[in-house]
């Protein structure tokens, strides 16, 4: 609501390194020009990234046409985190606010005529927007593409300049971004755990929460990554709940699951533990794929790695939780998991579950302490 220095502009200001990443990261971002009539354009569209250019297509005689040879603006953006005025003051609207990041291009647009090129910029595209695969490669030489490659205009965007901006509270006080990194934890959408490890990050100026630190050193992640995933497919791969699985799908139920605790040694940035859960965010969750690497148990990590999950958006509003065990009975025992009822499955797994009178959730207007 106010008009930011210049000081502050440079803090917020991204490199042009992560503006491109920025720009790859996302299929889809808007295109702002003006046709030669002088009629402004903003459009959402789809590209491609080739060799420091950015591709689009469309009709061989549609609006961007006309915006050939002008100035133009593609940029994405990514919100991070929407941060409601009451988390920092309990009676003024003026905090509210939206941490953000965003990359623009600044350029002129050109229409690509050599076929080679349209080729390489469509299988671009399509590599982005369908990853998969499931269809005959884009290639000049190819029949099947040689009306479409033809018929279809091709347009880039060659930057002059990148301008960014990565506005995550560079300049909040310690004791708000507490107050900030704890409200994003307690209301708990899948927007807000991918935005507490942006913030952290990103941010030099933010630290992460004590419910989110373990023993000697140890970082609990709130967001798997597919990096991180991949990680704790490793560390989960022959344990023998989940023989029969590979990698890839051991690596899926973290990236899928409602819960996700990962174990970070901050010395030497190893992931060493993970825990995850699915639940309907209400009545039940199940807990799954809970391990600590061998040379971090026994130090109370696998305590705290629990307890998180526990406190985690994903369970902690949930009023049963589950999970099935082989030798961890007496571990789960202290968190209030009881057998449930006895019942065993010929290979040694029995369920224990914890109940809960009615479910925890947050008051209206929740403020964090």
């Amino acid at each position: 609501m106010k008009c930011e220095s210049r000081a502050m502009m440079s803090k917020d200001k991204l490199s042009e390194e992560s503006c491109w990443d920025l720009l790859s990261r996302f299929p889809h971002g808007n295109l702002s020009g003006v046709t030669s009539s002088g009629t402004p354009v903003l459009r959402t569209l789809n590209h491609a990234i080739l060799e420091n250019a950015i591709y689009f297509h469309g009709a061989a005689r549609g609006e961007k046409r006309g915006m050939m040879g002008r100035p133009a603006v593609f940029g994405c953006e990514e919100v991070v985190a929407q941060i409601p005025s009451y988390w920092r003051d309990p009676i003024l609207a003026c905090p509210a606010t939206t941490w953000f990041e965003s990359a623009q291009a600044h350029g002129t647009l050109e229409v690509v005529e050599d076929i080679e090129l349209k080729a390489r910029a469509m299988a671009a595209l399509m590599a982005r927007i369908q990853p998969e695969g499931g269809h005959l490669p884009i290639d000049a030489s190819a029949i099947q593409y040689k009306k479409m490659l033809n018929a279809t205009a091709v347009f880039r965007l060659v930057p002059g300049y990148l301008t960014g901006r990565s506005k995550i509270g560079q300049a909040t006080k310690p004791d708000q971004m507490a107050a900030i990194l704890h409200g994003l934890w307690r209301r708990g959408t899948a927007q807000d755990l991918r935005g507490i490890e942006t913030v952290l990050a990103g941010n030099p100026r933010a630290q992460r929460p004590g419910h989110l630190r373990g023993p000697g050193g140890i970082e609990f992640l709130v967001h798997p990554t597919e990096d991180l995933a991949r990680e704790a497919a490793h560390l989960l791969e022959g344990e023998y709940w989940n023989r029969g699985f590979d990698l890839e799908q051991i690596a899926k139920a973290q990236t899928s699951a409602s819960a996700w605790i990962g174990a970070r040694d901050s010395e030497t940035n190893r992931l060493v533990g993970t825990a995850a859960a699915t639940s309907n965010h209400s009545k039940h969750a199940y807990i799954f794929d809970v391990l600590l690497a061998p040379a971090y148990r026994g130090k109370g990590l696998g305590k705290a790695m629990m307890l998180a999950l526990l406190d985690h958006p994903g369970v902690r509003r949930a009023g049963t939780i589950s999970l099935r065990t082989r030798d961890c009975h007496r571990f789960y025992s202290q968190f209030g998991f009881q057998e449930d009822d006895g019942i065993e499955n010929p290979n040694g797994v029995s369920s224990m579950r914890r109940v809960f009178p009615s479910p925890p959730d947050l008051p209206q207007g929740y403020q964090p302490p």
